[in-house]
């Protein structure tokens, strides 16, 4: 018992060890002196837990911020450049190679050539055009009239912002590849043959691209309608010829 007291009747070293583990930690967090423990890295033990500093959320928010400016400006930056690659190519080849590239696309896709040579005037159909004037039930400003009233909704961004503005929505909805991977998946599992018409293949897969994007799931029974910006901006870059449309359809298991 000598070598646990001293003369002075402090604790040694050794008695100290004896304590129990929640008392010594007290000490150590309460003590005015240095200590190796506060001293150490990693999470302040004086500092309660699961809260970080108010600073740092902040800074955290502002990167997140930037770094979806980052990659917006990435994707613009690569659709421009992939489409500048392309008509650099186009300005390099012959009139004939030019001739034979026109017959090679229309063997592909005949629907989107006969499209583009014949542009019938809309019989009959609903294709309002871009005006200065929008519906009282839109808020970015890029909404034009729809046929029914459960597709007269707007995206809810505010004026100038509208979601079919975004560089995601450009390239994950409206690029020609990415639409054609998403075509060729879903005819690969279930079977399904080639779309005839290219430009009512490229919007449907749009249709189901924009609900897997924004709300995450597809299947039976999951039915959602897109704002009508999206719809005619989709609609604009792959139209029908006649300017018929499909539509919003409900689903049957509703």
């Amino acid at each position: 018992m000598e070598e646990e007291t001293s003369s002075s009747g402090r604790s040694s070293p050794l008695r100290r060890e004896l304590r129990p583990r929640k008392e010594r930690r007290w000490e150590s967090d309460t003590s005015s002196t240095s200590s190796p423990v506060r001293r150490g890295r990693g999470r302040g033990r004086g500092r309660p837990m699961g809260r970080a500093p108010t600073r740092g959320r902040a800074g955290g928010r502002r990167g997140r911020g930037g770094g979806q400016s980052d990659r917006g400006d990435s994707v613009a930056a690569v659709l421009q450049e992939r489409q500048q690659n392309f008509r650099a190519r186009i300005e390099e080849m012959s009139d004939e190679e030019r001739k034979q590239l026109l017959i090679k696309a229309g063997e592909l896709h005949p629907s989107l050539l006969l499209h583009i040579i014949d542009r019938p005037a809309p019989q009959g159909g609903f294709h309002p055009q871009p005006s200065a004037e929008t519906p009282d039930w839109c808020t970015c400003l890029k909404c034009r009239d729809m046929p029914t009233q459960a597709e007269r909704i707007c995206c809810g961004r505010p004026a100038n912002q509208c979601q079919s503005l975004l560089p995601d929505f450009n390239l994950l909805i409206l690029d020609d590849l990415v639409l054609q991977v998403a075509q060729m998946y879903r005819q690969d599992v279930l079977a399904l043959p080639q779309d005839e018409d290219y430009n009512k293949g490229k919007r449907h897969a749009a249709y189901r691209q924009y609900i897997l994007w924004h709300h995450g799931r597809l299947g039976v029974g999951v039915r959602r309608i897109i704002p009508s910006c999206c719809v005619w901006a989709i609609r604009d870059k792959y139209p029908d010829q006649y300017g018929q449309y499909v539509g919003f359809v409900p689903s049957r298991l509703g």
